[in-house]
């Protein structure tokens, strides 16, 4: 356990109704409220990252919980690897009611020079981050343009200076709710915004050299994400859109063309063929 002279802990109201202020109002005075006009996700953190004092800065979402061990195992994992960036955990997803869904571990092949496989998918969640104050010195601010994938743009500029490394175990909880903004947006919007991401982080002069090789098959694959999202939903139209755009992005890549063709068949067959997979 941290002494608490060790930490601070900055909480950024970025506009909410939920008496945020309120429900602080018990804690210890070492807790820094902070209240601004609701500006996004990536204007939250930065006012957060501004005010921060620490050698090392972490992220908290509102619907997030760090377990025991957190920092400290973020903290040995930098001393093992004094010259990384940014270092993350695994993490428990729970459903709206709180029951356990899955715990998600890091990949063993996701650390170090990950740069050309974080524009492939983002495997690095928030607030599973700790991120040296170099790193975030060299990174700058989050790009408040975007309010969805600002956080994988972030750690796509982190990456391009700095190795990654993670912690091997489950040191934060996320519990899918109503009022989380990735499940509160249509599919078709957060999609949009993705393509927002891509299209600043490709032109980026720090990325854009390394990155511009992968630019078609980053494409491919975020568009096929999409549509296996939306196939799971019964969203056959919308799924057939993404297949065909994942399909125009890079021909050659044939996973996309399953998708396509799953998205032609009615919604009756398809969960006729779930009902028959889960019962085999």
């Amino acid at each position: 356990t941290l002494p608490s002279t060790a930490y601070e802990i900055i909480v950024v109201d970025d506009g909410s109704t939920d008496d945020t202020r309120a429900a602080l109002s018990g804690y210890p005075e070492r807790v820094r409220y902070i209240h601004q006009e609701n500006g996004g996700p990536a204007s939250a953190r930065n006012h957060g990252m501004r005010l921060a004092r620490g050698q090392y800065i972490g992220f908290l979402d509102s619907d997030d919980t760090f377990l025991p061990r957190n920092v400290e195992a973020h903290l040995q994992v930098f001393e093992a690897h004094p010259e990384a960036g940014l270092v993350y955990c695994g993490i428990e997803i729970l459903d709206k009611t709180g029951a356990h869904v899955k715990d998600v571990r890091p990949n063993p092949e996701d650390r170090g020079p990950v740069l050309e496989r974080l524009i492939r998918y983002n495997f690095i969640t928030s607030s599973t981050v700790l991120l040296r104050r170099e790193a975030m010195e060299y990174a700058g601010t989050m790009d408040t343009s975007l309010w969805f994938a600002e956080d994988w743009y972030y750690w796509l500029r982190v990456a391009s200076r700095y190795p990654v490394e993670f912690a091997d175990e489950v040191l934060v909880r996320y519990q899918r709710s109503a009022v989380s903004l990735s499940h509160g947006q249509a599919l078709a919007t957060i999609a949009e915004r993705n393509m927002q991401m891509f299209g600043i982080a490709f032109e980026d002069p720090d990325l854009k050299p390394r990155l511009r090789p992968l630019r078609a098959e980053a494409y491919r694959r975020a568009y096929a994400n999409y549509a296996a999202m939306a196939l799971e939903e019964l969203e056959l139209g919308l799924a057939r859109r993404f297949a065909l755009q994942a399909i125009a992005a890079r021909p050659s890549g044939w996973g996309s063309y399953p998708l396509l063709a799953k998205s032609c068949l009615g919604a009756g067959l398809l969960r006729g063929i779930r009902r028959l997979v889960r019962g085999s």
